[in-house]
């Protein structure tokens, strides 16, 4: 008797479960970019001897904007919607969905009871059944349905971190970087003419869909070309600020032009001019080509110059014109 009455239980405990997993209404996880119009399904397991039906689904209307409700199921003939607002007029994020079935109940087959068309407006938001919803049969008695929420989601901005930085590797090999968040894809790109050409991989570049760009040629490289890198996702795209290779400069010019000292140095660097040529202006370059400093005064001999102290420790380099035919010098400082 005990176990008759043991296996009645488990068997009564197993109808329950089964019921449980098979009625269910669900609405749907949604990915979509700002401005789309999307359609969210609201489906549903089989259920039968169903003669009522009354759902509520919230909504952030700040997110969002619900268009209508459409491809109803056949078998719920006059189901009434309504997008609620209280007596001011104002949305309430709540859509209303209600069906009463006029003749005896409706065995409702798995599929698409309906769908809801919304618009996106900004961002993200959950589609949830409220606790008020109910499925009654034919007697008005409840039925056990599970609620399965949905979301509508759009994905996270890509940004830039780190803006591009130029490191040096060799004489021939350097790697410019960034930092990025939330960018499903990369592509660094050169600066030609007035357009941006997305780079490949080959013998000259390495790394072009991630954040280092590794550059094995510099000799291949055109003096003061920009390098960027663009960011994107399914719904947009940015990019970094350029980064400015200065080929002349990655070779380290030793000449008898001009010595430089202290070099390295702390806060102050002489220029000492060994030729009769005027200096018509100075530049001090940030290694990533940022330009921190430009003197166009005119020297003859020896120039200082002062207050260098604000710089961070690195390498930067030091640009001289001349009267020359203007022509250009440019020199590695080193910053202690």
């Amino acid at each position: 008797m005990k176990k008759l009455i043991k296996t009645l239980f488990f068997c009564f405990l197993l109808i329950i479960t089964i019921q449980g997993k098979t009625q269910s209404m669900q609405l749907s996880d949604i990915q979509a970019c700002i401005g789309d119009t999307v359609v969210s399904p609201i489906t549903m397991s089989a259920i039968n001897n169903v003669g009522a039906i009354t759902l509520y689904i919230s909504y952030d209307t700040t997110a969002i904007k619900f268009i209508n409700m459409f491809n109803i199921n056949s078998l719920a003939t006059g189901v009434l919607f309504n997008d609620v607002k209280n007596s001011a007029g104002q949305l309430l994020g709540k859509i209303a969905i209600s069906w009463v079935t006029s003749s005896s109940g409706v065995n409702f087959s798995q599929g698409i009871f309906s769908e809801l068309k919304f618009k996106i407006l900004n961002g993200n938001t959950n589609l949830l059944f409220t606790p008020d919803c109910e499925i009654a049969d034919y007697q008005s008695v409840i039925l056990t349905v599970g609620y399965t929420n949905g979301s509508i989601s759009v994905p996270a901005t890509p940004f830039v971190l780190v803006q591009p930085s130029l490191y040096i590797i060799s004489s021939q090999n350097a790697k410019i970087t960034i930092t990025s968040q939330n960018a499903l894809f990369h592509n660094w790109q050169i600066k030609s003419g007035n357009n941006w050409i997305n780079l490949q991989n080959n013998s000259d570049f390495q790394g072009v869909e991630t954040d280092t760009l590794f550059l094995n040629n510099l000799s291949s490289i055109t003096n003061n070309t920009l390098f960027r890198s663009k960011l994107s996702n399914e719904c947009e795209t940015t990019y970094s600020d350029s980064v400015t290779v200065i080929t002349t400069a990655l070779k380290n010019y030793e000449n008898e032009v001009f010595t430089i000292s202290p070099n390295p140095f702390n806060d102050h660097i002489i220029i000492q001019n060994l030729n009769s040529h005027q200096i018509l202006e100075l530049k001090i370059f940030q290694i990533d080509g940022k330009q921190l400093m430009i003197d166009k005064s005119i020297y003859d001999n020896n120039y200082i110059i002062n207050n260098l102290d604000f710089l961070n420790k690195g390498i930067y380099f030091l640009e001289i014109v001349t009267d020359d035919s203007k022509d250009r010098q440019i020199y590695k400082l080193i910053k202690n």
